[in-house]
């Protein structure tokens, strides 16, 4: 994790994506991605493929932080490609929302209207 936080680029997050396996680490690298300024070319990286995989293979596992996390990374790209992943945040988020602080909530809301 911390070399994710320290990383100053894509790159960097992106090279150490096939060892993320918990739900902080990978919310945390597309928290990180988002911030600092992640460009659409990004996105068609294969290692940003598997992080998405990855992502939505440990939602379940996901807490209320975890998820307004990774939304805001995402929402912050302005990733906006469709699929079987936003359902299941839908649901995810549905199921920890007496979870969410304000902060959760306000950085969800944010990410659905940039995406």
């Amino acid at each position: 994790q911390d070399l994710i936080m320290e990383a100053e680029g894509p790159e960097a997050i992106l090279a150490c994506v096939r060892e993320l396996d918990g739900a902080i680490v990978i919310s945390t690298a597309l928290h990180r991605l988002g911030k600092i300024g992640a460009s659409p070319e990004w996105r068609s990286d294969p290692r940003f493929r598997f992080l998405l995989d990855r992502f939505r293979l440990r939602l379940p596992f996901f807490g209320s932080r975890q998820i307004s996390n990774s939304l805001h990374g995402l929402g912050a790209m302005m990733y906006r490609e469709g699929g079987p992943w936003v359902e299941m945040v839908s649901i995810q988020t549905q199921r920890r929302i007496r979870d969410f602080e304000p902060q959760h909530v306000s950085n969800t809301l944010w990410s659905c209207a940039r995406m």
